[in-house]
């Protein structure tokens, strides 16, 4: 009996071992510090960076929990040990993917390829890196399209390559000076295109004012007769018309 139990006990570490070994194969995490040198009370940041190859994944640090009450294992982030380091704020995780999982019927998220954490610290005491033994532990899950390995700690220790946080802080000024110049040309009116002088249209002159005769209609019946009495009148008086005058009184 004891033999028996001896050698399930040696097959279950086997496999354990095989099967961390085999998880280790598909990701690979790293841990980089804001500065190298850390006085006890300071507060700084370390960039838990993921790697992942081929088609494995992991799921976000945002719980999910479906209609029946089941859901993915979120990613979980700590930093250890508890005497020199805790975390002081919340983990900042990049932008997930969304996709439906068939198994939890509801939409997941996960991260691929190479993900970035931001873990941010508190020092318990002075910390020189990478003496300063700092662990950063993501306990998270790994998937493909087949399966799924059981949960397991992905350790990073801190190491001695310092992050450049101006280089971010610059590349964050230029991205905001882009989406300004962006917004800055969208609002800009359009441009006109200047074209040569052209020579006023005078209006067309308007209509002639009315003749002596339409205006004496428009004033009466009485001032259009007088009108025209005296029109005749003087008719009589013209070269044409005169010298006839004795031959039709004859």
């Amino acid at each position: 009996m004891k033999k028996i139990v001896y050698l399930l006990t040696i097959f279950v570490a086997l496999f354990a071992s095989q099967m961390l070994s085999y998880a280790n194969e598909n990701v690979v995490v790293k841990a980089d510090p804001s500065k190298l040198l850390i006085k006890k009370g300071e507060t700084f940041e370390v960039k838990f960076t993921m790697t992942f190859k081929g088609q494995w994944y992991t799921y976000s640090m945002q719980e999910i929990i479906g209609p029946d009450g089941l859901g993915p294992m979120a990613t979980f982030i700590t930093a250890e040990p508890s005497d020199l380091v805790e975390i002081s704020g919340k983990v900042r995780e990049p932008k997930p993917g969304k996709k439906f999982d068939k198994a939890f019927e509801i939409d997941i998220l996960y991260h691929k390829g190479t993900a970035v954490f931001t873990v941010p610290l508190k020092a318990k005491k002075d910390l020189e890196f990478p003496k300063s033994k700092v662990k950063i532990i993501a306990n998270m899950q790994l998937c493909d399209a087949e399966r799924c390995l059981p949960p397991e700690d992905y350790i990073a220790i801190v190491s001695g390559n310092a992050y450049a946080e101006k280089s971010d802080e610059t590349a964050k000024e230029v991205a905001e000076e882009a989406a300004q110049d962006t917004a800055a040309i969208s609002e800009a009116p359009t441009a006109t295109v200047a074209s040569e002088p052209q020579e006023e249209v005078q209006p067309a002159p308007e209509k002639q004012e009315l003749s002596e005769l339409e205006q004496k209609k428009e004033q009466g019946i009485l001032s259009f007769l007088w009108f025209s009495m005296t029109a005749g009148a003087l008719a009589l008086l013209t070269p044409c018309v005169f010298p006839m005058v004795p031959i039709t009184v004859s």
